[in-house]
């Protein structure tokens, strides 16, 4: 061998080393980086879908109060048209004009007028109110109409 060497120098060539294997590094390390790496991206994308998620509903829900608010204008013009309605056909005018056209009522000619005396309940007992056999006379207000007078009256007495 030390001949091989001698002839190996005479030559002048260069000296070979021997390659070295780089250390392989332990796979432990790139395996934990490696998880805590997809865990954090995975981490990401669930907190970016649950955001878009939350955006989505606030959205839906605000175009549903939208509609809802939409309805309620809606109907609440609608409410306004009828209470103008109603206002218009209970107004004491037309219950007045209804009553001598449609219904043929006339107007009463004297001041005073004589009212009956309810019939007596079931129970026996006579309603309060004048105990006399005949009916009570009420005295008019000047001024106002008879008719309206009349129901007033009426509707004080139990209709």
């Amino acid at each position: 061998m030390i001949v091989a060497q001698e002839r190996y120098q005479q030559y002048h060539l260069p000296v070979e080393e021997k390659k070295r294997r780089p250390a392989r590094r332990p796979a432990r390390r790139k395996q934990p980086e490696r998880a805590l790496l997809l865990a954090l991206m995975v981490a990401l994308l669930g907190t970016g879908m649950g955001i878009v998620y939350y955006y989505a509903q606030l959205v839906g829900t605000a175009y549903q109060i939208y509609c809802l608010k939409q309805e309620l204008q809606a109907l609440q013009q609608e409410t306004e048209t009828l209470a103008a309605g109603v206002a218009d056909l209970s107004s004491l005018y037309r219950v007045e004009q209804v009553a001598v056209h449609r219904l043929g009522m006339v107007r009463p000619e004297g001041q005073t007028l004589v009212l009956d005396q309810p019939a007596p309940h079931r129970s026996g007992k006579a309603p309060a109110g004048p105990s006399s056999d005949r009916p009570a006379r009420a005295e008019l207000l000047p001024g106002q109409p008879v008719w309206l007078q009349v129901f007033a009256r009426l509707m004080g007495q139990g209709g």
